[in-house]
């Protein structure tokens, strides 16, 4: 959606939307999408709660502190964050699973807290600069 937000209006003759709008935008509709899909996934038993704590409330922190330092950088700062984290996910979208199962048991699952904390405060924290 973002790469439609930002060169969809121009294209049609219309204000173009500055990345903080578009940042903005992009971050309600994932989280109302992943709110949708892990109240899905927890109907199922599909959603690790303790993995779901340690990464929420990182990502909460790191928001809300990447929020407060936004108006220190540029738009092109943020572009450049913004379009790193898309060139991330869309290389890990596509990257293969090892020992993907059809139906997860998500009480023997395993992860590194530290890992779990440190991915997610510093999407938070990027997700939080582009917000504002």
């Amino acid at each position: 959606m973002a790469p439609l937000l930002l060169y969809g209006p121009p294209l049609i003759g219309l204000e173009p939307f500055s990345m903080r709008i578009v940042a903005g935008l992009t971050i309600v509709m994932g989280l109302l999408s992943c709110i949708s899909g892990g109240l899905t996934h927890r109907k199922f038993s599909f959603v690790s709660d303790k993995l779901c704590a340690y990464m929420g409330v990182s990502i909460f922190i790191a928001a809300l502190t990447g929020g407060a330092t936004a108006s220190f950088l540029s738009n092109e700062i943020l572009l450049f964050c913004f379009s790193c984290i898309a060139l991330v996910a869309a290389i890990l979208m596509i990257a293969p699973i090892k020992n993907d199962m059809e139906y997860p048991d998500v009480t023997d699952l395993e992860f590194s807290r530290t890992r779990a904390v440190t991915a997610a405060a510093g999407v938070g924290f990027i997700g939080g600069l582009s917000c504002l």
